[in-house]
């Protein structure tokens, strides 16, 4: 019979039991003992009481040594976590082939990330697997992937589905449930005002309605799908209106007249492509992160699993990003459930307003802009975003407000929906073309562009860097060899530790007994730990295959 699962938290004043003696526990057992620590951390508990306490709760397997080691591991089983997928297994699993793992893993999420309509197959898994493995040189034997070998990687990845068209059609919705309790137990840890939520959206700022128009004096419009990128970052309390933030295709476009983009008051960046990358995210979270250590504040940054969110969480200690689990960004993303719709409706409306006043002044080409009144435009758009209207995308997703009644999942029949008040936007927007349309000089040619098209223009445009699969390849390559980089060190600070104490060690036992029997006491130790059933040791051994090393050096000496 298999082990009930408690969701409960762990809690020194409300006792449980779990149902089934727990010998070996999975990565979510780990994290409640962790968070039981914590909550006890002033109780004048040692770490010895708090294992029996544990103990007696059905968590067989917890020592001291055992709260030590998670501790001191706390970061990497925080980091695992991010998968929710991680949380049921027991063990680290381990692939034969890391570096092809990790590749199709981006290769999984890019494709997940795309707004273009992708079909993603079992068979386009294994063959883009064996793609990985030509380029990382890694023999024909690869090639035999089994099903199991597929299961399993869906496993790690969460899918469960694999013919989708967009985003929200894609969405694993089973999982919907369990990923609005994983986000909401770590949102509990910050106040409503340190709960952020950031996304990116492309916006095609001086792109015309033109489906059904064109100005007379001209024999058709030219569309102007001249791109940018915008940035927009949330708190779920509406409290704070963050800058936007923009990449365009240069430095200094000739509009800013040759200054900088901070020079103007805004937060730009900028590439050949206007998408974002892994630099310009990790200077956007740094400003963030001086910010809000300014400020005094710690703070939970909630983002989508998007190739270019890289980062060593070690450089940002006033922000925590954590992921979104693959796929559910249209379901449980805050920004995506209206917050974006509001903000676009905002800037089409004034920039038809723009346009109006143009055709007014018997300008000829009334809808072509330039970047920097576009940024313009946007700022007046995004101020014009209501609190409200965030505070109530936020409770859309269910990441805010009453919890989730476990007896009344959230819907999987479609992603939110907008709100009352970004569909008084969008109504705005429909006033707008409506007066557009009625300018006497301008002569309809078809069905006019209704508000929903306009905005629908650029909802699907890429924001990201789209990676070639040698460029895949290469970044896994640079961030194994950083990986390497960083392991050869800790092992040289490692083995220093066990120098000095082996050291202390011999000096100590030479006044109770000789180092044959403290070599052969920790040889009968070795074994024991070799022959037991006890994973959660496994770490330890080649502590004490050193420290027996080191030992029988001094011997010799």
């Amino acid at each position: 019979m298999p082990a009930v699962r408690v969701t409960k938290p762990l809690s020194a004043v409300t006792p449980f039991k779990r149902a089934v003696l727990k010998h070996r526990l999975t990565l979510k057992d780990k994290l409640d003992v962790l968070d039981f620590c914590d909550a006890n951390e002033n109780s004048g508990m040692s770490q010895e009481d708090i294992a029996h306490l544990l103990r007696t709760r059905g968590y067989g397997t917890v020592h001291q040594s055992s709260i030590s080691r998670w501790r001191k591991n706390r970061e990497s089983l925080k980091a695992r976590a991010k998968n929710p997928n991680e949380l049921r297994f027991k063990r680290i699993r381990q692939v034969e082939f890391p570096d092809v793992d990790q590749a199709l893993r981006t290769w999984v999420l890019q494709a997940l990330s795309s707004k273009t309509r992708v079909t993603l197959t079992g068979h386009a898994i294994r063959s883009q697997a064996r793609v990985f493995a030509a380029a990382f040189g890694h023999s024909a034997d690869f090639m035999s992937l089994s099903n199991g070998w597929l299961e399993s990687f869906k496993q790690r990845m969460g899918l469960r589905q694999y013919h989708f068209h967009g985003e929200a059609a894609s969405a694993p919705v089973e999982t919907l449930e369990a990923e609005i309790q994983r986000i909401r137990t770590i949102m509990d840890e910050y106040a409503p005002r340190d709960q952020l939520n950031f996304d990116e959206t492309a916006l095609y700022y001086c792109l015309a309605p033109d489906k059904g128009l064109a100005v007379v004096q001209m024999s058709g419009i030219k569309t102007l799908r001249v791109r940018i990128t915008v940035g927009i970052c949330t708190n779920a309390d509406g409290s704070e209106r963050f800058p936007l933030m923009f990449i365009g295709y240069a430095r200094r476009p000739r509009p800013f007249r040759g200054k900088d983009g901070v020079d103007l008051g805004y937060q730009y960046w900028f590439n050949e492509t206007a998408w974002m990358r892994e630099k310009i995210w990790n200077s956007w979270l740094a400003n963030l992160n001086d910010t809000m250590a300014q400020q005094g504040r710690k703070v939970l940054l909630l983002v989508d699993n998007a190739p270019s969110h890289i980062h060593k969480p070690e450089l940002y200690p006033n922000v925590r990003v954590e992921f979104f689990a693959p796929n559910l960004t249209a379901w449980i993303q805050p920004n995506d459930a209206g917050i974006i719709q509001s903000f676009k409706s905002n800037y089409r409306r004034e920039f038809i307003l723009k346009t109006i006043e143009r055709a007014n002044n018997g300008e000829q080409n009334i809808y072509k802009i330039n970047q920097l009144e576009a940024m313009e435009l946007a700022t007046t758009a995004w101020n014009r975003v209501m609190p409200s209207t965030v505070v109530n995308c936020w409770r859309h997703t269910k990441l805010s407000g009453p919890k989730v009644d476990p007896d009344c999942p959230p819907s999987t029949h479609t992603p939110p929906t907008l709100v009352s008040d970004v569909g008084q936007s969008v109504a705005e927007l429909q006033q707008s073309l409506d007066a557009l349309h009625a300018r006497e000089n301008l002569v309809l040619i078809g069905d006019p562009m209704r508000a929903e098209e306009f905005l629908a223009a650029d909802a699907d445009v890429p924001t990201e860097q789209i990676l070639s699969d040698d460029e895949i390849v290469d970044e896994v390559k640079r961030q194994m060899q950083d990986a390497d980089t960083e392991s050869q060190s800790f092992g040289l600070e490692e083995d220093e530790t066990v120098r000095k104490t082996a050291g202390q060690i011999s000096t100590t036992i030479q006044t109770a007994q000789t180092r044959d029997d403290v070599l052969s006491s920790l040889q009968g130790l070795r074994d024991f730990i070799s022959g037991s059933n006890m994973p959660e040791f496994d770490s330890d051994l080649a502590a004490l295959v050193r420290i027996e090393q080191k030992l029988s050096k001094l011997n010799n000496m």
